[in-house]
């Protein structure tokens, strides 16, 4: 064999053994490639999916980093699961927890500043209401933004809302244990009093419960029914709610109506921003039993108004005041 073909067949083998060889690693890197993608999937977290209080089963890959709250109880449950950090603007009265103050503020209780709402690039926004018809939600619907919806009508709605608006801020792991004292908090108030759980309104009461007038505002007198919080807040605490029985849940009610009714309790919302003395104004009918016997008494604002985590602080306050009606007798 001539020396030029030798070397032909020299050059020809190592371009055969360089083929090979890049053969090879392309093998091994797509089998790199489809080991990591198999990991990947194996490893990716599931979806977070919830049912909001409008009904809608919402689905999301990841969780919310830019969270508008368009109601105080929501920024309040938002923080109290650890998702204050992700809470980039609020509504007016979102006073609760301090942190939320120094927020921006893009809505009012009845309306929302759409342009300043839009600027802060939310990934949620979450609304109170069960989905009624509001032509600024739409709006943001419409362009693409989720629109969620928070209203809790019971004391066991208040913990699926914090449960719900864990998943959707990716906190659930760091707010399990707030979740379970607040609802562990709420089972010992049920049971010291004997209610059971998801009571509404004056749904067991007895006879001899003291009887009790809520009063939410002046002018006109307005109060409460059977399904309202504060309701419910007095059937836990063994009370009876006077005008439980009314259709809608502030309603409208007479000063006469109130007298007829001789409750063993007055109590209403101490608001001193506005200055509202409203103990002052019951003073003058002494015929009420309440009045009579002395138990007319302030609240603090917006515990049992909000449908929050402090919503048990308001509830500790109510058994109080009727536990101390009670022992009075």
């Amino acid at each position: 064999m001539s020396v030029r073909w030798a070397c032909c067949l020299g050059f020809a083998t190592l371009r055969t053994v360089a083929v090979a060889k890049a053969l090879l690693l392309l093998s091994l890197a797509a089998v790199t490639l489809t080991a990591h993608a198999y990991q990947a999937q194996q490893t990716s977290p599931e979806p977070i999916r919830f049912i909001d209080d409008a009904g809608q089963a919402l689905q999301m890959q990841t969780p919310a980093r830019r969270i508008v709250s368009l109601s105080p109880h929501i920024t309040e449950i938002l923080f109290f699961v650890g998702a204050g950090q992700q809470v980039v603007g609020v509504a007016q009265a979102s006073d609760f927890p301090v942190d939320a103050t120094r927020l921006p503020v893009v809505a009012t209780h009845n309306d929302v500043n759409l342009e300043a709402l839009v600027r802060l690039k939310p990934d949620a926004v979450i609304a109170w209401g069960r989905g009624a018809a509001n032509p600024k939600l739409e709006k943001l619907k419409a362009m693409g933004v989720r629109v969620i919806y928070s209203d809790p009508q019971t004391p066991a709605g208040i913990a699926e809302n914090m449960q719900w608006m864990a998943q959707l801020a990716g906190t659930e792991s760091l707010a399990a244990a707030a979740i379970d004292s607040w609802r562990a908090r709420l089972a010992v108030i049920e049971s010291q009093h004997a209610v059971a759980g998801g009571v509404a309104g004056n749904d067991a009461a007895r006879p001899d419960d003291p009887l009790v007038f809520y009063q939410v505002w002046d002018r006109p007198l307005m109060t409460v029914n059977r399904q309202h919080l504060i309701s419910q807040a007095v059937r836990l605490c063994g009370g009876r709610t006077l005008f439980a029985e009314q259709t809608v849940q502030t309603p409208t009610v007479s000063i006469e109506s109130v007298i007829r009714g001789n409750p063993d309790i007055i109590m209403y919302t101490d608001d001193r921003k506005r200055s509202l003395d409203w103990g002052k104004q019951w003073s003058q009918w002494r015929n009420v039993k309440a009045v009579r016997s002395s138990h007319v008494f302030a609240l603090p604002p917006d515990l049992l108004v909000r449908a929050g985590p402090r919503y048990l602080d308001g509830v500790e306050r109510v058994c109080d005041v009727i536990q101390r009606v009670k022992g009075a007798r």
